[in-house]
């Protein structure tokens, strides 16, 4: 999802939902190891001081809970953080009003990419962001990716995942059997 919608580059921004997940967790550390930079939303509880902490170790570069959604200040200041490399990739996980409330944050020709529905809500999107932002919404599903692509493929994108430190790829997969 990283690769495949947007051509990201070093200093580039991704905004993500569900950043606990095992995918989200992923994504975090695949990101910081490529120098692209996070903004990470999280369900609001008991710990989140915790979790913020462990996913900023993980390579996050911010993370906050929906609750910060309301918070009018927070648009400014994220625009502040991604003046050189608007957002342009959007991972969802989650749908519902939180999900919408985060698009407020994307920058122009951004791509919303679905691969969950955590929430159970249907993601409802204003036709503005279609026309003054040119937004494109895509649907994941990793069954899909694995029959539409070739068996080379799918070797060179576990390399690019071997490739990576050792130490960086057993977080990721330890990551993705530690799932919230």
């Amino acid at each position: 999802m990283l690769r495949d919608f947007v051509d990201l580059k070093e200093d580039d921004w991704v905004l993500q939902n569900g950043a606990n997940s095992a995918v989200g967790q992923a994504v975090i550390q695949i990101a910081a190891r490529k120098g692209i930079k996070t903004i990470n939303f999280v369900r609001n509880r008991p710990d989140l001081d915790n979790l913020i902490a462990s996913l900023t170790q993980l390579g996050a570069t911010h993370v906050f809970s929906y609750d910060a959604l309301v918070d009018k200040a927070l648009v400014k200041q994220v625009r502040q953080w991604t003046s050189k490399a608007p957002i342009r990739l959007m991972l969802n996980c989650v749908g519902g009003p939180d999900t919408t409330a985060m698009t407020r944050f994307l920058g122009e020709n951004a791509h919303l990419v679905s691969y969950g529905a955590m929430s159970k809500k249907p993601l409802s999107l204003p036709t503005s962001l279609f026309i003054f932002k040119n937004l494109a919404t895509h649907g994941y599903w990793q069954h899909r990716w694995y029959q539409d692509h070739s068996r080379q493929e799918r070797e060179n994108l576990m390399r690019t995942l071997t490739g990576l430190k050792v130490s960086d790829f057993m977080r990721i997969t330890a990551a993705c059997t530690d799932v919230d």
